[in-house]
């Protein structure tokens, strides 16, 4: 189960992590979902929190049970200011790492339509190889500004991803 400092870290709650750190919690403790204290606080945004753990020598590029990094949960739920930070402070290591499904920071952050974030991750050289899976989620789900941005970057709009989807039909499903 979660600890009182995950609850914490997840919910933001600082003056309550910094109480807790400073009784000897454990930030390194991983849930029975195999999340960290660091995920769950850069997952929710939580920028003071990521970085009072951080001070504590949390191991950043932790992944959970599924494959998930600290970097992916923050691209997923768009908190730019944790991206950014997170990029600063060593995760271009975490950039190509997937989830076991494939996803990846840049087709989790196309899916979900987080335009700056997509920015954020080609400017740091996210790979291209996939950018038709990107594309097509974003075509999917109607994120018509991450799609142009895409676009820009010369997708190919006819082809198709790996499992046979073009962008048209993504974007029929709609």
């Amino acid at each position: 189960g979660d600890t009182p400092l995950m609850a914490a870290c997840e919910a933001g709650h600082s003056p309550i992590v910094e109480r807790l750190l400073a009784r000897g919690a454990n930030p390194n403790v991983i849930s029975d979902r195999g999340k960290t204290c660091f995920y769950l606080a850069c997952r929710n945004g939580h920028l003071d929190v990521v970085q009072r753990l951080y001070a504590e020598k949390v191991d950043t590029h932790a992944e959970d049970k599924d494959g998930q990094t600290p970097l992916i949960g923050a691209c997923d739920k768009g908190h730019v200011p944790v991206v950014d930070w997170l990029f600063e402070h060593g995760a271009k290591a975490d950039l190509e790492r997937a989830m076991k499904n494939g996803v990846t920071p840049l087709i989790i952050a196309s899916r979900e339509g987080h335009l700056t974030i997509v920015e954020r991750l080609l400017a740091q050289g996210a790979n291209r190889d996939k950018d038709q899976e990107c594309c097509y989620w974003a075509c999917q789900r109607g994120h018509l500004g991450v799609v142009q941005r895409l676009y820009a970057e010369k997708v190919d709009i006819h082809a198709a991803t790996k499992d046979g989807r073009t962008l048209l039909w993504g974007a029929g499903l709609r």
